[in-house]
Parts: structure tokens; C-alpha cells; sequence
């Protein structure tokens, strides 16, 4: 149990684990470095579900939580502006392209989203899966030692000496005397 621990712990060491644990966090990462370095995201990319998920749900948010017809979709995914001081990135965000064919969007169906408010994201669904697994992780711990625990108390009862059985009380035939 202590080797499953230090592993989550360190879990960012080990990408290979990582993967399987937090799948969408690997996926998005992997989409955001791609948009990054000056690509364009699109659908069938890896990581473009995960990111479109976020872009869908705050779109929702910023249209006062609506209620998005089932075919509004994330086109594609590029680089944003950014705010660079002393060569250094402040902010940046990203250009998401949505579109629809039943419904109009209003104020065009181009939106920035804060590059850091992704990257949180995608970090409180890594920490959600970790959580998870975590969780299951201590309850099978636990389980464990109720079980050995409760074969040393079943073998310290079995071990306990056995009480002699009660001596009957004779009484002296006083004739015999």
C-alpha cells in the first residue's frame, strides 16, 4: 500500500500511469501543447472531445446557461492572443470556432477562452480521477486489514488455554473412617 502511495504521489513522473488514471488530463494536455506551438485543433485530433466538452459547457455559461441545440460544435481550436511582458507570457487564451446549422449564434460563432482557466480545468479533472482512484485505493486497504485483523483475533481465541472442567466436590463418607 505504501508503493501504490508514493506512486500517487508522484504520479506526474509516471506518464504511463498517469494515462490510464486521468485519460482526459493526458488528452488535453497533449491538445493544448499542440494549439500552442501554433497548430489547429480539429475534430478526430487527440484531445479535441475533451476540449470540446469545456468549450461547450462555457459557452453554455456565457449565454446565461441555456440550454445548446444538440448540434452546436466545436469546429476548431486555435491560438489566441497572448500578453507577453519581458518575453514572458502573462496570459494567453484560445480562438474557438462553434458551429451550428438550425440556429443562429449570436455574436458570431467565434469566442476566446482563457488559456488559464482551461489548464485549471483539465488540473481539478486530474485531481477528481486521483481522488477516485485513491479512494477505492484506502477502502481495499481497509478491507485488508479488517480481514487479517480479524484472522489474528480467531487465531489468538483458538490459541486461548482451555479451562479445566470444575472439579466435583466429594464428600467424605464419614462411616469409612
Amino acid at each position: 500500500m505504501m508503493a501504490v502511495g508514493f506512486y500517487f504521489r508522484n504520479i506526474e513522473e509516471y506518464p504511463s500511469l498517469l494515462k490510464r488514471i486521468a485519460p482526459d488530463y493526458v488528452q488535453g494536455v497533449a491538445a493544448i501543447h499542440k494549439v500552442n506551438s501554433g497548430g489547429t485543433l480539429v475534430p478526430g485530433d487527440d484531445g479535441f472531445e475533451v476540449l470540446s466538452k469545456f468549450f461547450l459547457e462555457k459557452f453554455s455559461q456565457a449565454n446565461n446557461n441555456m440550454k445548446m441545440p444538440e448540434d452546436v460544435k466545436v469546429e476548431s481550436v486555435q491560438e489566441g492572443m497572448a500578453l507577453v511582458s519581458l518575453d514572458q507570457t502573462i496570459a494567453s487564451d484560445f480562438r474557438v470556432k462553434f458551429s451550428t446549422k438550425t440556429t443562429r449564434i449570436i455574436g458570431g460563432n467565434e469566442y476566446h477562452f482563457s488559456a488559464n482557466e482551461i489548464s485549471k480545468w483539465l488540473e481539478k479533472s486530474k485531481r477528481d480521477a486521483l481522488f477516485i482512484i485513491g479512494r477505492w485505493i484506502f477502502l481495499i486497504g481497509l478491507m485488508v486489514e479488517v480481514v487479517f485483523y480479524s484472522i489474528d483475533i480467531f487465531a489468538y481465541v483458538v490459541a486461548l488455554p482451555k479451562k479445566p472442567a470444575k472439579a466435583k466436590a466429594v464428600q467424605a463418607d464419614p462411616k469409612k473412617d
